[in-house]
């Protein structure tokens, strides 16, 4: 039972993570290719506020992008190395892992530490583009006519 539940955890959590990853891409090609606002009202409802044009529509897309690529460096790795640890624990043979010479565990080492520097300075040009995004305040109120 708790092999299950631990599998069915394994499986979810990447997946759902990778469903998440997409959303923010889409959203981003979205923003980008259109120059509005993005379908996620996520920045609409929770800061009350809109890029001020399309210039900065564009940049707000271009930081989702980036954002994305670099979350995916990031959880790429980590879900693979969450996958293989719990096929390790779970099975009843020796791990995966245990007959690698060492060369091929450094290089898995370097490269996975390689996909987070990679992944950081995504997300970290993420940030920077989106601070010269300028903002709006939305009219929380409807305009009616009189």
């Amino acid at each position: 039972m708790s092999d299950t539940f631990l599998w069915g955890l394994v499986v979810t959590l990447p997946g759902l993570l990778a469903v998440a990853i997409a959303t923010l891409l889409l959203d981003g090609f979205y923003q980008v290719v259109t120059g509005r606002m993005g379908f996620l009202p996520f920045e609409r409802m929770l800061r009350k506020r809109r890029p001020a044009n399309e210039v900065d529509s564009v940049r707000q897309g271009a930081s989702k992008i980036l954002q994305a690529i670099g979350l995916t460096f990031i959880a790429g790795p980590s879900s693979l190395v969450l996958i293989v640890t719990t096929a390790e624990l779970t099975g009843a043979t020796l791990p995966p892992l245990s007959h690698l010479p060492g060369v091929i565990e450094l290089a898995t080492a370097l490269g996975y530490f390689g996909s987070l520097v990679l992944g950081l300075a995504g997300v970290i040009g993420a940030y920077i583009i989106s601070t010269r995004v300028n903002y709006v305040p939305v009219d929380s109120t409807v305009p009616t006519r009189s």
